[in-house]
């Protein structure tokens, strides 16, 4: 297992995705936040956990999120999940989201940041105090790349005089919960193998505060739209806070990024995992 430094990087990976997003409907809403908050969810296999509830993040301003009465300190509760999929504050059970035109409503938007292949094998094969400084540097990314979102992109649309205008944010409402390995596959499931380890951000948009305070549905159209550029702003924000950690190497044009090597068994590891992809 590493537990010392890392050396340069010897060779290049394709990043391949780096953020997806799709819309989470209001029917999958209660089973998409089961998913998320189930601890086996999370994909433990390579660090052994199995808690019974994964501990999620809540991302928004300080004021949003106690006007809503949701507790940073405590975390993502399964119910107060629920409730704001459903459209509804956790706090006062108030509508913070209206229905759409033909009655439905969309539960959330689920953005997902994934580090490059290299990473996650890195953080697969390294010890506990390691994971989780390459952990942190992943979450940091995240929040850097919402942040992202809240300058430059117009998510709040608006009526006025009859006429539609996007806007930006104040803050988004989000929760983020973190896994570190891919889906099972039909293979895997049916006993023939662990998972791949995958480091991985669910970042689940629930609602958009207002210049004025109040709290609006998200336009999933421009979050589509930026999401090439949001994942690449993570991309980097990964790759500087990573070296703050003396994980080196040039950083290339184009979608790719250094395969990272470690002395021992470890090179082996991670060579073969990134051969693959």
């Amino acid at each position: 297992m590493l537990s010392g430094g890392l050396e340069r990087g010897v060779g290049w990976c394709d990043v391949g995705w780096v953020q997806s997003t799709h819309k989470i409907s209001g029917d999958a809403a209660a089973g998409f936040a089961a998913y998320l908050t189930a601890g086996a969810s999370r994909g433990d296999y390579y660090a052994g956990d199995g808690d019974d509830e994964a501990a999620g993040m809540w991302h928004g301003s300080p004021a949003a999120l106690t006007a809503l009465g949701l507790d940073v300190e405590r975390g993502v509760g399964r119910g107060e999940l629920v409730s704001l999929m459903r459209g509804v504050s956790p706090g006062d059970g108030s509508v913070i989201r209206r229905v759409g035109a033909d009655g439905s409503r969309v539960a959330g938007i689920d953005v997902t940041f994934g580090a490059p292949k290299s990473v996650s094998a890195l953080w697969a094969v390294s010890d506990g105090y390691r994971r989780a400084q390459i952990e942190v540097a992943h979450r940091a990314a995240v929040a850097s790349a919402r942040e992202r979102i809240e300058r430059e992109v117009a998510v709040v649309r608006r009526r006025e005089d009859g006429v539609l205008r996007w806007e930006r944010a104040r803050s988004l409402v989000a929760a983020e919960f973190v896994h570190t390995a891919s889906r099972l596959t039909a293979d895997q499931d049916a006993g023939s193998g662990g998972p791949d380890p995958q480091l991985h951000s669910h970042l689940v948009v629930l609602a958009a505060e207002r210049a004025d305070g109040r709290f609006a549905a998200v336009d999933s159209r421009e979050l589509f739209r930026s999401a090439r550029v949001n994942g690449a702003w993570y991309r980097a924000e990964l790759a500087s806070r990573l070296g703050g950690l003396g994980v080196g190497g040039a950083w290339p044009d184009g979608p790719r990024w250094p395969v990272f090597r470690a002395g021992g068994r470890a090179v082996g590891v991670v060579g073969a995992v990134v051969g693959a992809v």
